[in-house]
């Protein structure tokens, strides 16, 4: 072949790749390659506005110092509202390139950034935020669009865990959420390694979320807890200052930035849940979990009812977040579950001791202010589904059973809620209260054998024309409720509400109040209030007093970040229909039930325990037994008690 056919041909090759496209689209104009290139995937969601929402976040960017050698990408979209940036709609799934602002005299200043609306050629094709393909599509061009040595990925909204996902689109994704394995699959096709993947989202620190990630990056920032806002300012000046920074030093900016930020915002924490992780170290921390839970299941073969109280036991006394009768999301943390284990005889100390070794390595960082903390009731870095107040809910379970995560912890799920379904689970009868000498009292029947506790917490629960009104925590003795002082109730601007306990954490003594929350779009409209909690603490003085509000899916072990309240917000007491009680989520909130309201007062909203006024009022019983399920008696006596 003569030279001159060989041009031919070659040239004939070229102009054939080229038609291909290369993998970069031809109309999207490729940057110099970056030392880092960071990429913010922003589900706007109902997060939009407010102190802690995406506008805060963007603006927290901008004001950030400014670095050639550093690529800022967003997409943004699936808002409820479209915001406060100027030229940016968050109800319209947008990219965006944040690029150093110029002077005057068209110098490269140091700070602040620019936000570029990129042009329509480089916009995506799928629109919906919660569909893993426009994942894909935004990793996949921001990668080729804007190269680095180092890519880092960021995703920005709420989060459920690994059933429940993250990512709530309002705007074109039917406020449904983007499920772990799809986010795993968007990762896998990309074909991109990151530095770091991070989830500035709520309840994303998890073994499975972990393991089905960690072919696709080097770390992992998430929190098992709640997250509020990430100290955005902060990241972008440590990118600034190091834009070859490894992703274990961003994590580290990323936990003791988001104290800090809490803290300025007058947000008191005890220690912050988020931690950092190595994926790489995540298979030998799966392998430690698979022989501890295969050990788990050899038990339950063999011991059948004996081993399966015993994982019941150790469950119900670790740390955990989302695990209440509120919300079933029932996630544990892994080295507080496998120290209980031991506690109860479940597993040996060398087994616990193997597991703990393999997630040291794993999670590289973490608050310090837990290093001097020698309460197991704490956050070690990573969580993990184990059903508990969700055993009765058949389509979680299946979720977790079909989410890819095939490991003997799967199976020891499938076989625990198979036990709990088989009728060897012991039950419990609450018994119809009486008047013992002016006190409420009921007895609890169970057909256990063991001496194991049947049931956890017990509520009074006040009745009045076919409605569940309030709730308190009573005492338990033996296997006897008793209430010292059933005529009085917690109260609120005189009106009577639920006063729920929550887990103290060191000195601090907690409660909830459950109820109808205004949004911050629409304050006005009744048709816009949202399950929510009051949170109230006990003082010096002994007054329990409202210190803050969060929603009703906040509940959760660890520290507490709360919304401060505004003087005259409004808020409406619970009731539930009492037909839900015993259900695997009994309360349900009556909009029709809506009274007059409760008020924010300036200055101390202190709750009152007082007597009920007026008659017609009924007192239940109720406790809840070892499946997470409240336990109701069947009959109630009249108040007020003589």
């Amino acid at each position: 072949m003569t030279r001159f056919l060989q041009r031919i041909l070659m040239f004939a090759m070229f102009v054939l790749l080229a038609s291909c496209g290369g993998g970069n689209d031809s109309k999207t104009p490729v940057a110099p390659k970056a030392k880092s290139t960071l990429l913010i995937y922003m589900v706007a969601s109902n997060l939009v506005g407010g102190p802690n929402g995406a506008n805060w976040s963007i603006n927290s960017i901008v004001q950030a110092k400014s670095s050639p050698d550093v690529n800022i990408i967003l997409q943004v979209g699936g808002g409820n509202q479209k915001g406060s940036i100027p030229a940016m709609d968050m109800t319209k799934t947008r990219r965006y390139h944040v690029s150093a602002a110029k002077s005057a005299s068209g110098g490269t200043v140091l700070s602040p950034w620019q936000i570029e609306l990129l042009p329509d050629a480089q916009q995506p094709k799928t629109q919906a935020m919660n569909d893993g393909n426009a994942l894909r599509e935004f990793i996949e061009w921001g990668a080729s669009a804007y190269p680095a040595e180092k890519m880092h990925l960021v995703m920005y909204d709420h989060g459920g865990g690994p059933i429940d996902g993250y990512g709530v689109d309002f705007a074109n994704g039917d406020k449904t959420t983007m499920s772990v394995p799809a986010i795993a699959k968007a990762l896998a096709d990309s074909k991109v390694h990151f530095e770091l993947i991070g989830f500035d989202a709520c309840l994303m620190a998890n073994i499975e979320v972990a393991s089905l990630l960690a072919p696709y990056g080097n770390y992992l920032a998430a929190t098992e807890d709640l997250t509020l806002f990430w100290d955005w300012k902060g990241i972008v000046d440590l990118l600034a200052d190091s834009p070859s920074a490894t992703g274990d030093q961003i994590g580290k900016q990323i936990v003791q930035g988001y104290k800090a930020t809490m803290s300025r915002y007058g947000l008191q924490v005890d220690y912050v849940t988020t931690a950092i992780i190595d994926l790489r170290k995540i298979p030998a921390l799966v392998s430690e979990v698979g022989k501890i839970t295969s050990a788990l299941q050899q038990k339950l073969d063999q011991e059948g009812l004996s081993a399966w109280l015993k994982i019941a036991a150790a469950t119900r006394y670790s740390s955990n977040f989302q695990t209440n009768f509120f919300s079933d999301y029932d996630l544990v943390d892994l080295l507080s579950w496998t120290q209980q284990l031991v506690k109860v005889g479940a597993i040996t100390s060398a087994q616990s001791e193997a597991l703990e070794s393999a997630l040291h390595a794993a999670v590289v960082y973490t608050d310090d202010d837990q290093e001097n903390d020698d309460d197991e009731d704490k956050s070690s870095g990573l969580s993990f589904y184990f059903p508990r107040f969700s055993l009765s809910n058949n389509e979680k379970i299946n979720q977790y059973l079909n989410l890819g995560y095939a490991t003997e912890l799967t199976q020891l799920t499938r076989s625990y809620v198979q036990f709990a379904g088989s009728g060897a689970v012991p039950q419990i009868q609450v018994g119809q209260p009486s008047n013992s000498a002016g006190q409420a009292t009921s007895l609890v029947s169970s057909n256990i054998s063991s001496n194991i506790q049947p049931f956890d917490s017990a509520y009074a629960v006040l009745g009045k024309g076919g409605v569940l009104g309030a709730m308190q925590e009573i005492d338990i003795q033996g296997l006897e409720l008793r209430m010292a002082q059933p005529n009085l109730w917690p109260h609120l601007d005189n009106r009577v509400v639920s006063l729920m306990r929550m887990r103290e954490e060191a000195d601090l003594e907690a409660y909830v109040i459950p109820v109808w929350a205004p949004s911050e779009l629409n304050p006005e409209n009744l048709d816009d209030y949202r399950r929510g909690l009051l949170i109230a603490v006990k003082n010096d003085q002994g007054q329990i007093v409202v210190r803050g509000r969060i929603e009703a899916n906040s509940i959760a072990g660890g520290a507490v970040a709360q919304i401060t309240l505004k003087p005259g917000e409004t808020f409406y007491p619970l009731r539930y229909r009492p037909g839900a009680v015993g259900e695997s989520n009994p309360f349900y909130p009556l909009p029709k039930d809506l009274d007059s309201p409760l008020v924010a007062p300036d200055g101390d909203w202190v709750v009152q325990m007082q007597p009920l006024a007026g008659a017609g009022f009924n007192l239940y019983t109720a406790a809840i037994d070892l499946k997470g399920a409240l336990k109701l008696s069947p009959g109630s006596i009249a108040l007020p008690l003589q």
